[in-house]
């Protein structure tokens, strides 16, 4: 199995603009992966900006006149106000705009594209699968009679087919339950890949040394 993996989604609906990803190729964790059309949203940030400036102004020039009486202090609290409720405002703005990129979560190798740039997406859309496979996760399953003699850190083999080599894992966690059905005990363990010879989902063959056997 992948260390991480995930597919990749908009959280907003919208239409695709840019693809930024080489299918097959590595990318790092924060990396820009898609983007959507968000010219909208930023004329309304622009907006607020221009209208955050005139009420900081309007409140500057309130605050002197309530320093000589000239207005209430209920008036300069509205302007006040205008400025935090402006402020509010452009902040839920600048999460939307967040929102319209979509970045790795985490350092992988990106997966084939489903999409193409000028669709319009909405979040159930798959862009892209983003799999992280250094290290890989190794399950497997023992017969309960097994289950007291198997521990955690121990040290497992085990081989894939089409080569020779022999790779070695440790165990990290034991399922907690035997299936009742099989009568076998889930074990998972992680097996470092800098080679990029483990693919997520390969079929392997494990030996678990039980003391002597």
């Amino acid at each position: 199995m992948a260390n991480e993996e995930v597919a990749l989604k908009s959280e907003v609906s919208g239409r695709l603009v840019k693809l930024n990803f080489k299918e097959g190729s590595f990318v790092q964790e924060g990396q820009l992966i898609a983007k959507l059309n968000d010219k909208d949203l930023v004329a309304q940030l622009k907006k607020l900006k221009f209208e955050e400036e005139l009420a900081a102004q309007t409140e500057a020039r309130q605050k002197k006149l309530l320093e000589i009486d000239a207005i209430s202090k209920e008036e300069y609290d509205m302007a006040v106000n205008k400025i935090n409720t402006l402020s509010a405002d452009r902040e839920l703005l600048e999460v939307m705009l967040e929102k319209t990129e979509v970045r790795a979560p985490f350092s992988g190798r990106i997966g084939l594209k489903n999409i193409s740039e000028g669709a319009y997406i909405t979040p159930s859309t798959t862009i892209v699968n983003l799999v992280q496979s250094n290290p890989a996760k190794l399950d497997f399953t023992i017969p309960e009679k097994y289950a007291n003699q198997i521990q955690l850190n121990r040290k497992v083999t085990f081989t894939i087919d089409g080569l020779d080599e022999n790779f070695e894992a440790t165990i990290i966690a034991i399922d907690p339950k035997v299936d009742e059905d099989l009568r076998t005990l889930k074990v998972r363990a992680l097996a470092g890949n800098s080679s990029g010879l483990l693919l997520p989902g390969m079929f392997v063959r494990v030996t678990v040394p039980l003391g002597t056997e």
